[in-house]
């Protein structure tokens, strides 16, 4: 393992088990660059390019396991499991792989991949991942920082951008229609220019412009609330002396019965 790291260019990178399991004396490391490079040269193998790929697969039945269901496994990249379209990338036709990790030395990391919108393949590692959502959203806690990378590295690249095809976007509005405003001469007054248009008098319910009420209008709207207010209260006057007048005479008509028995 370590020779063929070396002879694809990862010289920060030393194996001491396949696993990827860390050793107390630190003797197992790499780096973000020799994981891109090892994972680019995984992904030339059509196999290895096809299973990191799937979002989830179920493996076959077999006398030893009869049910159908028996071993579901899924995917835990969220850029493989969300996809392109709901991580909006405005670069990368989809993306294709690559592998989580974690352990106590290295964190939280994802080898991510990509083909862009103009087909070529981009390779992102991270390592150390931290995010407030990691518990409650793991598959994205990973995969929007290496989303975010992996599109900076195509920006730079001059990967041409598309505009993502959002499912819950809507049209944006309309702009109104800019109106531009008449230009007028020095020798022009405003009574003169064209814009300008003759007052058709003063507004009743303003006296001085927006926020001067003429007093008179005021006083009127004033009495005609009072007035109302006191039409509404003589109504519920009426209605509870009729009601008082109709449970008196209910009441003689019980003490007449009475007496006739």
């Amino acid at each position: 393992m370590n020779q063929r790291a070396a002879e694809l260019g990862a010289n920060s990178t030393h194996f001491t088990n396949p696993a990827g399991f860390d050793e107390p004396d630190y003797s197992h490391y790499t780096t973000t660059h020799d994981l891109a490079l090892i994972a680019a040269e995984a992904m030339k193998h059509p196999l290895i390019a096809h299973i990191v790929s799937l979002s989830n697969y179920r493996m076959q039945v077999t006398p030893q396991h009869a049910q159908a269901w028996w071993g579901i496994m899924s995917n835990s990249n969220g850029l493989v499991v969300y996809g392109s379209q709901y991580l909006e990338s405005h670069y990368y036709e989809r993306f294709t792989g690559v592998k989580t990790g974690t352990t106590p030395q290295a964190g939280k990391c994802l080898v991510g991949s990509g083909v862009t919108h103009d087909g070529r393949t981009f390779v992102c590692a991270a390592m150390g991942i931290q995010a407030t959502d990691m518990k409650t959203t793991p598959f994205l806690a990973r995969a929007i920082p290496v989303r975010a990378i992996m599109e900076e590295a195509a920006r730079l690249e001059g990967v041409p951008a598309k505009k993502p095809d959002s499912l819950l976007a809507l049209p944006l509005p309309e702009e109104p229609e800019v109106i531009e405003p008449l230009e007028t001469t020095p020798s022009q007054s405003p009574e003169t220019s064209p814009a300008y248009t003759e007052p058709r008098g003063e507004d009743p319910f303003f006296a001085g412009g927006i926020g001067q009420t003429n007093p008179i209008i005021l006083v009127l709207a004033t009495l005609g609330v009072l007035a109302l207010i006191g039409a509404i209260v003589a109504a519920v006057t009426a209605l509870l002396v009729l009601l008082r007048k109709r449970r008196a005479r209910q009441g003689e008509d019980v003490f007449d019965d009475e007496d006739k028995w």
